[in-house]
């Protein structure tokens, strides 16, 4: 899709927001904070592509690099 020129979003950045939702609920968190959280998935998103245009590599790649340094990360995120 990249040689095409088609700008993909990876289905687990985009999907993220059930899984945020859930999480939040079952903290007891209210649902502004919810709502915010979930609004995050658009900054992440957009770190996806400028990491994969900075890099020369695919969306799915940038996508996949950032999961894992927040994965491996001691610092919580938000």
């Amino acid at each position: 899709m990249q040689a095409r020129g088609i700008l993909y979003a990876p289905d687990y950045v985009l999907n993220a927001g059930g899984i945020i939702s859930t999480a939040y609920e079952l903290e007891g968190a209210q649902p502004d904070m919810i709502r915010q959280k979930v609004a995050s998935i658009a900054d992440t998103l957009s770190a996806v592509y400028r990491d994969a245009a900075t890099s020369g590599i695919s969306t799915v790649e940038a996508a996949d690099q950032l999961a894992e340094a927040r994965l491996n990360s001691t610092t919580p995120h938000s």
